[in-house]
């Protein structure tokens, strides 16, 4: 993936380049190398800066590694070239006010969803207007510290509501459609099913859920049923059948 976002950044001689998230600096040394010139990474963890500028001075790479919240603000000026090693949901206002003119930034987004990555590839052109792409990829870099990982769902507990003749569901091969969902949908993504039946479950992050036949024949859902109180007095929430409109893909 290193490789791949360098190759996408199409680093040059003299460019300025900023990595969020920079993690041990192995990409910033790279950039360092590609530039002739110092780069920035912006790191999170402390003690891994603590660990990581020593090493990088010992390489011989010129990288200024400060530590800060990326996504609260980069540091001051503006670049020619930035990359995320996160993932994020959308690309923050403040990453994109600091690239330059003729500059490119790249990015992962997700939102959460295990297996649905998409890469933004993001251009300023010299007047200042930004044009990019959004491409569904097999691989990416994992969420942010804020936004982590959807929870994995538990399984429902018994049969759910099932109406009939919904339109057949995408196959897991078309990314991009499954990628744009977990956007159009927040919470809500494919779940990889470990049975191979080919039965498609969309989970919500509340733990709801829809069943789909491969053929669109059949639909089954679950809402998260009421909160209730179980004998030794410990909160209780298991999953129920929904009516039509109780789920967002109803």
């Amino acid at each position: 993936m290193l490789a791949v976002a360098l190759q996408d950044l199409r680093l040059e001689p003299g460019d300025r380049f900023l990595e969020v998230g920079a993690c041990t600096g192995y990409l910033c040394a790279l950039a360092a190398w590609l530039t002739g010139r110092q780069v920035t990474g912006v790191e999170i963890d402390w003690s891994l800066v603590r660990e990581t500028g020593p090493r990088l001075a010992q390489a011989g790479a010129d990288v200024w590694l400060p530590a800060r919240d990326a996504e609260r603000g980069l540091p001051d000026g503006t670049w020619d070239k930035i990359t995320a090693s996160f993932a994020v949901p959308s690309i923050p206002a403040s990453w994109l006010h600091r690239l330059a003119p003729g500059g490119r930034l790249r990015t992962t987004i997700n939102g959460g969803a295990p297996g649905w990555h998409a890469t933004a590839l993001v251009q300023r052109g010299i007047a200042g207007a930004l044009t990019g792409t959004l491409t569904a990829e097999l691989w990416g870099h994992v969420p942010s510290r804020r936004v982590g990982w959807l929870p994995v769902p538990s399984p429902p507990d018994g049969p759910g509501r099932t109406r009939c003749a919904v339109l057949p569901p995408p196959a897991h091969t078309q990314r991009g459609f499954w990628v744009a969902v977990g956007h159009l949908l927040p919470g809500v993504r494919r779940y990889w099913d470990p049975a191979g039946s080919g039965e498609v479950v969309l989970v919500g992050a509340d733990g709801s859920r829809a069943v789909i036949a491969p053929d669109g024949a059949t639909a089954s859902e679950w809402g998260r049923a009421a909160c209730g109180r179980s004998p030794n007095g410990s909160t209780t929430a298991g999953l129920a059948p929904v009516g039509r409109r109780s789920t967002n893909w109803s």
